[in-house]
């Protein structure tokens, strides 16, 4: 575990050497919470970064550190945002432990004098870190804390937590070479994180093995008892002959019947019946289940034995693992988790968080008018009826090609006591035909009227309207009017 004096010991190391350094770039590193920060001006030629490591303890650090990661190794997201917005281009000003605890403070001023604080709790569990305006409200976090410091979140101020007063600790003596000592910590936590990063993948690798191993052994002994229902298959198949072969074939209502079996000289033997059937037909279906079986004797030993195959291979694969717990190898655990790749699926994982909301299908293209009305045409039959009897209001408009074609319906919103100009119609009238079996000709003739003169008759086919009122306008396609309608179209 990181002592304080450790942490102290660091923080009174690296002052002297980061003061005033300009921070050139600052990012979260994935999958532990880490922060790194990058200077413009390197302090040390190998120990280029500074990293602030909060939990768990036994790899709670403040240390310059060789760190070399790919992009995709850092998080993004608003906590990486705050620190590259506030963080890069400013200054270091500060580094020390507060006094008796665990805790480590960064303090930074933009070129424009601005003040922020990044504060590294090292202790607990996971620890956590806090970026910090200059009036001490949180900027951002690693992870919001729980319990009685839930209240610590963005826009909140920053409070200690209760109980962490301060120890009186005696300092660590300063070491003879500084860089030495920096360099020697770097080392050590690096193969720390090195093997913790090892013992991580190979767990993970190890029970994904093991998940296979278990689902290959079910699918064998599953083709395993195909094989011998298969293997009955001749059986089946006598039973069939011996059914047919009773006096009465046709006869119903039996649970078993009494045959005998001139495969077995002539003894007696009772089979089982479904009631349901007659003698016939339950011989009919022993005849088709054995041909089933018969069908599919050879495709299951094909399977039967490619299963046992990948089944040999990840035991293989198994033993060589258990073998790696030793060697910590890391080329070869690089090397097994391709290989293993190749032969597992990938896990399926549990739920977490609510599930996604599934779309909400609309049952109808929006388009609008260059009155600025929306104009909604209906997509089906079914989504025709849905527009036109549940969706559109009394006082909407209603259209619909003429001359008995079949087409979408066609409602145009507006508000109530308002009524659409004639341009809103003749832009309604065009989708009405376009959407039609009349699509495709010059002109038409188009049946509007509002909403509230429309019936539906139980029973009625989908789409199928009665129409108790109405007006027809004739139309001449207006190419460049149509274009412009379905350019428009909001919801297609």
């Amino acid at each position: 575990m990181t002592t304080f004096a450790e942490l102290d010991l660091a923080c009174r190391l690296l002052a002297p050497l980061l003061v005033e350094k300009r921070i050139r770039g600052a990012g979260v590193v994935g999958g532990s919470l880490d922060l790194v920060l990058f200077f413009e001006e390197r302090p040390h030629s190998e120990l280029h970064s500074l990293r602030i490591a909060c939990g768990p303890p036994k790899r709670a650090r403040v240390l310059l550190e060789a760190v070399r990661l790919r992009k995709q190794d850092y998080l993004e997201g608003e906590s990486s945002r705050h620190l590259q917005e506030a963080l890069v281009g400013s200054r270091l000003e500060r580094l020390a432990m507060a006094p008796g605890e665990r805790r480590v403070y960064v303090d930074f001023r933009s070129d424009e004098g601005v003040p922020y604080r990044l504060l590294a709790e090292c202790f607990g569990p996971r620890g956590n870190w806090f970026l910090l305006d200059g009036a001490g409200g949180i900027l951002t976090e690693a992870y919001r804390p729980g319990g009685g410091r839930s209240a610590l979140v963005p826009g909140a101020p920053y409070r200690a937590p209760e109980g962490g007063g301060s120890l009186e600790v005696e300092p660590a003596t300063l070491p003879e070479s500084p860089w030495a000592w920096l360099e020697e910590r770097a080392t050590s936590y690096a193969s720390l994180d090195a093997h913790a990063e090892f013992e991580r993948r190979f767990r993970a690798m190890e029970r994904a093995l093991g998940r296979e191993i278990k689902a290959q052994r079910s699918k064998k002994a599953g083709f395993e008892k195909r094989k011998m229902a298969e293997a009955g298959a001749e059986d089946l198949r006598q039973e069939g002959e011996l059914l047919l072969a009773c006096p009465d074939p046709k006869r119903r209502g039996l649970e078993k019947i009494l045959v005998q079996d001139w495969y077995a000289q002539g003894a007696e033997r009772e089979l089982p019946l479904d009631r349901r059937f007659s003698i016939a037909d339950n011989a009919d279906r022993r005849f088709r289940r054995a041909k089933r079986l018969q069908e599919g004797a050879q495709h299951t030993q094909a399977l039967l034995e490619g299963c046992e195959m990948v089944l040999d291979k990840l035991l293989l694969l198994e033993a060589e693992v258990q073998a790696l717990a030793q060697e910590q190898d890391l080329d070869r655990l690089q090397e097994l988790e391709a290989e293993i790749t190749k032969l597992v699926r990938p896990s399926r994982g549990k739920s977490r968080g609510k599930h996604k909301k599934k779309e909400v299908r609309l049952p109808y293209r929006k388009f609008r008018s260059l009155e600025g009305y929306p104009i909604l045409v209906g997509k089906t039959n079914r989504d025709n009826d849905r527009l036109s009897m549940s969706i559109a209001r009394g006082n909407d408009w209603w259209m619909h090609i003429g001359q008995g074609y079949g087409g979408s319906h066609v409602v145009i919103r507006v508000p109530r006591g308002k009524s659409p100009a004639l341009e809103t119609l003749l832009d309604a009238a065009h989708l009405a035909l376009h959407f039609s079996k009349a699509r495709g000709k010059g002109e038409a003739e188009v049946l509007y009227t509002q909403r509230k003169h429309l019936r539906k008759r139980k029973g009625a086919k989908a789409g199928a309207v009665e129409v108790t009122r109405s007006k027809t306008l004739k139309i001449r396609v207006e190419a460049s009017r149509l274009s412009r309608l379905l350019e428009g179209a909001e919801d297609v």
